[in-house]
């Protein structure tokens, strides 16, 4: 039995083909659940922005998912729904690695490379700590089994899933307040902005400048120390976005008042 099947366990309405799962229409919960994927994805990505700032990784497991089908299944309705890990996104596209084989459609197999857009995907979910957060669509199936059966699939992989509803999303008080290493770090990162200044203007290798990555990460205190260490508000990625695009495209409402203030 694949990791995936025994992961997510079974639902009547669902039929699982190794390590997806297969539907002909979307219940409603699901549907609810799909939402409650794309309105939080912001969270799943200021978290996976600074994990990739962790000299210890904290996140065992990282994925999103999303529905695929071939083209005249796309008419009648029939998705296969797959996991995708090693997830990028830009302020417009999540880039991501499709994780298993399908089992019927044919334009896509394991390792291809998928661009999708926010609205397009129907999940997202990381390991930190032992414990899942995200997984609306797996916490659906989840509410359908009995205390002992949630019990004995999340114990059998060592994720603390926890109670069906609500689902988890990343920790920490207040969901829109900066992320606590962002908070942690900002007096740090003013002591380097203050030695060295060209820091707030240098750019990387992807032309990418550190404002453009913490608007796009949330973190509005860094955000105003880069703009008062000189950050260029201006500068646009190489696809045309500046850091107050990159701030709405995931409703940072917090970073974009900084920079239209500053």
């Amino acid at each position: 039995m694949g990791f995936w099947k025994r992961l997510f366990g079974r639902d009547d309405s669902w039929q699982e083909a190794g390590d997806m799962l297969v539907g002909e229409g979307d219940p409603p919960e699901m549907k609810a659940a799909y939402q409650g994927a794309q309105e939080s994805f912001r969270y799943f990505w200021r978290e996976l922005f600074w994990e990739r700032h962790r000299i210890v990784p904290g996140c065992d497991f990282v994925a999103i998912k999303a529905p695929f089908s071939d083209a005249p299944e796309r008419r009648s309705g029939r998705v296969e729904h797959m996991w995708l890990v090693e997830p990028s996104f830009d302020g417009r596209e999540i880039v991501a690695t499709l994780n298993s084989d399908p089992n019927w459609v044919r334009s896509v197999r394991i390792g291809d490379e998928v661009r999708l857009g926010i609205s397009e995907i129907d999940d997202w979910l990381y390991v930190q700590g032992g414990r899942v957060y995200g997984g609306f669509t797996v916490h659906v199936l989840r509410a359908g089994m009995s205390p002992r059966e949630r019990a004995g699939h999340d114990g059998a992989w060592g994720f603390e899933f926890g109670e069906p509803h609500p689902v988890l999303v990343p920790p920490g008080a207040g969901l829109d307040r900066d992320h606590p290493m962002a908070t942690n770090m900002a007096s740090r990162f003013e002591e380097g902005l203050t030695k060295d200044p060209s820091l707030a203007r240098s750019v990387d290798d992807q032309g990418w400048t550190m404002l453009h990555h913490h608007a796009l990460g949330g973190s509005s205190e860094i955000v105003r120390l880069l703009l008062r260490h000189g950050a260029d508000r201006d500068a646009r990625t190489p696809h045309g976005m500046t850091a107050a695009d990159l701030a709405a495209s995931l409703g940072w409402t917090s970073v974009q008042q900084v920079l239209s203030a500053s």
